[in-house]
């Protein structure tokens, strides 16, 4: 047993009695055992705590707690971890038997911040590795700073999984989760905050992780996107000021807000499409929440820093409407896009 372990495993577990199991058969079956485990209990109704419980290994924590969300479950596992980098695994999914063993020397030789490694997706039984978006390597400095502005902008996208990451303690010790009920994200947005922070990356393409897409899960709560896009930007804003860096990537914010933004207009790219529209009782309800956050001065500065950075020509299109504050031309526009 690692008495003072260089890394710890945080699992937040709700209701996770149908598929812990094999999480905890891949904890069993590492090559290295200098980590320890913090579970957290996060309210479940079910067999989870009797299984935690019963679960044999020797430097293992389990936290009970309400039902706070994922997010927060993780922020008190992280207050009581010892270990020199956190790890946030999901009790849903797989890792290889060396993954730890590969961390740990990945990390000891690099002294790296942070680590990023490749993984696979599970969905529906169809088994995809996934390309590393970055070369494998160390980045510090100018190559850093290109990842870093790439990370504030783009941090809903896959590459910034929380589970890909291994963090440094100290780094993310004063970084909150922001929870998805008031945040739209609980973890690729954490990048956003954490990837500026970073002196030293260190990137290995190791797949050593297997994310199973499951419908029901955390990631796929229904949530209304255009207050919590706006309640994170706020956030954002805040903690890059706090740490006197904001105006060195307001550009990049600005834009992951808009993108966002778009998200909840109902503006399919990148491959989603999650709308406001849902989450109301009618397209003119949705059309007043969309005029409400227009009509701000907020959103001014965020769509004139925003595009600075165009993305897609539908996106670069929306960002013309909403500077021209033209709400007609965005219902129709939003009409036609789908049809």
């Amino acid at each position: 047993m690692a008495t003072n372990p260089y890394l710890s495993v945080i699992i937040p577990c709700y209701n996770s009695e149908a598929f812990i199991e094999k999480c905890l058969e891949c904890l069993k079956k590492q090559t290295s055992k200098d980590f320890e485990i913090i579970f957290v209990d996060d309210g479940s109704e079910d067999k989870t705590a009797e299984i935690l419980n019963n679960f044999d290994y020797g430097n293992k924590k389990i936290i009970k707690t309400e039902h706070v969300g994922p997010a927060e479950a993780r922020n008190i596992a992280v207050k009581q971890a010892k270990g020199e980098y956190i790890w946030f695994v999901d009790s849903d999914d797989l890792f290889e038997p060396d993954a730890v063993e590969k961390i740990i020397c990945s990390l000891k030789e690099s002294n790296a911040d942070v680590l990023r490694f490749s993984y696979r997706v599970n969905k529906n039984s169809s088994i995809k590795s996934i390309e590393p978006p970055f070369r494998p390597g160390i980045y510090e400095g100018k190559s850093l700073k290109e990842m870093q502005r790439y990370a504030v902008g783009y941090a809903d996208a896959a590459p910034f999984f929380l589970w890909i990451h291994v963090y440094r303690r100290e780094l993310i010790k004063d970084v909150p989760l922001l929870s998805l009920w008031e945040y739209l994200s609980e973890s690729n947005f954490f990048n956003q905050r954490v990837y500026p922070r970073i002196k030293k990356l260190q990137v290995i393409d190791d797949v050593l992780y297997q994310y199973n897409i499951r419908p029901g899960s955390a990631s796929f709560v229904h949530r209304p996107i255009l207050d919590k896009t706006m309640n994170l930007y706020r956030a954002l804003k805040e903690d890059l000021m706090s740490i006197g860096i904001y105006e060195e990537y307001k550009d990049m914010v600005a834009f992951s807000i808009v993108d966002t933004l778009m998200l909840g207009l109902c503006i399919p790219h990148r491959g989603a499409f999650v709308t406001e529209y849902s989450y109301c009782s009618s397209i003119e309800v949705a059309h007043k929440r969309i005029q409400d956050i227009m009509n701000t001065d907020e959103f001014d500065e965020l769509i004139k820093e925003a595009s600075k950075q165009y993305g897609s020509p539908l996106i670069k299109k929306a960002h013309e409407i909403l500077l021209e504050r033209n709400e007609k031309e965005l219902f129709e526009f939003l009409k036609n896009i789908n049809k």
